[in-house]
């Protein structure tokens, strides 16, 4: 009885390190180890790419999709190349796999056109939304930066595309844009410079560019829904105010009704 009962105690303890050794060699280690997965940039224009750059190791393969409309193109195991055809928001989904194991990750991009969308948006800038961070990821650090007396608002120029942002100082949100039909000249830190020309279209099939809009043009595509008013700084300078749509057209006259053939020279888009 005795030998029977060493040898029942036996038999458990065997089982019981089967058990354990089976449960302990189901136990998976994920070999996946993510250092960083980074976008050389948020935004860019549609002519310009963005790389996708995947900083792992353990894996056996990388995965990078979207569901949006833009164009995904591998250039080596790690590193990826986004483009896309037109004004698009994205989420890239990146995802590393190593046999049943995965790690996935998302960045958000955001290609943007050139040119002017329904006085609204400016290259690529949605007025009253959007803050100084994506001006320099798009544009670089400005050229000229002014404050105004208050200290309250500051204008960026970029000189040599003919672009003026005004933004609010406490927000960083760009509430005004400023664009030159011509060469105008500057003055900053006793230093003179050009404003520079804007080449892209202001609306479908119009462009301000070598002043070849008029006031006569800008009434007969844009409609009478307007205020007419004369600057009270600058000597001569009129404006129409289209406050349906957020744009002021200025010109340069002796005669605020004398306009017809007057050229403009830059417009404000608020």
């Amino acid at each position: 009885m005795k030998n029977s009962s060493i040898y029942f105690l036996v038999l458990l303890l065997s089982l019981w390190s089967c058990s354990e050794n089976d449960s302990d060699s189901d136990i998976r280690i994920n070999p996946i180890e993510v250092n960083q997965i980074t976008a050389s940039n948020k935004y860019a224009f549609i002519e310009d790419e963005i790389f996708i750059e995947i900083d792992a190791s353990g894996y056996s393969v990388i995965e990078v999709t979207s569901e949006d409309n833009v164009t995904i193109e591998k250039i080596d195991t790690t590193t990826y190349q986004i483009t896309a055809s037109e004004s698009t928001e994205a989420s890239i989904e990146v995802q590393i796999v190593s046999g049943e194991f995965n790690e996935i990750q998302t960045l958000d991009i955001e290609f943007v056109e050139h040119g002017v969308i329904d006085f609204e948006i400016v290259e690529g800038i949605h007025i009253n939304n959007d803050t100084t961070d994506k001006i320099i990821e798009l544009f670089g650090e400005p050229d000229y930066t002014y404050s105004n007396s208050t200290n309250t608002e500051e204008r960026w120029d970029y000189a040599g595309l003919g672009i003026r942002f005004e933004i609010t100082i406490a927000t960083g949100i760009v509430d005004e844009v400023r664009l030159y039909a011509t060469d105008f000249d500057r003055v900053f830190n006793d230093e003179s410079y050009l404003s520079g020309i804007y080449t892209y279209e202001i609306s479908e099939d119009t462009k301000i560019e070598n002043l070849q809009l008029t006031a006569s043009d800008v009434i007969n595509k844009y409609g009478d829904n307007y205020t007419h008013k004369t600057s009270s700084s600058v000597d001569n300078l009129h404006y129409f105010d289209y406050t349906d749509m957020d744009v002021v057209f200025f010109y340069f006259s002796d005669d605020i009704e004398d306009y017809s053939d007057q050229e403009i020279p830059y417009i404000t888009i608020y």
